[in-house]
């Protein structure tokens, strides 16, 4: 399934790890050794070409020093519409759970085999 929207953000992600390696004074082929890979396929990256692997965004995120935004992607505690569904799903009414009366009319008599020496330890 193609998807414009998904094409022009994967290009604009390329645009932006090339603004980022520029920004750095990098050139491509520093940028390729310094991450084990080969210019050509760093060159894709940069196109926004969907056939690069994940693999190889994070090996060249790792080195241009932004790796965690990789992990933050999906981030589930930033995930806004997660968060509105399970809020909607979340009951409108919540009862407390008592625990049941228990009533006694009397003191309940001590036990006989149990006395007050020893107590405190």
């Amino acid at each position: 399934m193609r998807s414009l929207n998904v094409e022009r953000s994967i290009s604009a992600l390329g645009a932006d790890i090339r603004t980022a390696r520029t920004r750095r004074r990098m050139s491509a082929s520093d940028l390729a050794e310094r991450a084990g890979l080969d210019r050509k396929t760093i060159m894709r990256l940069e196109k926004g070409d969907e056939g690069v692997s994940l693999g190889v965004l994070g090996r060249v995120l790792l080195v241009l020093g932004e790796e965690k935004r990789l992990a933050d992607l999906l981030d589930p505690g930033k995930d806004d519409v997660a968060l509105l569904l399970e809020q909607d799903r979340l009951p409108s009414r919540v009862r407390s759970r008592r625990d049941p009366v228990v009533e006694a009319t009397e003191e309940t008599p001590p036990d006989p085999g149990e006395d007050d020496y020893g107590a405190g330890f």
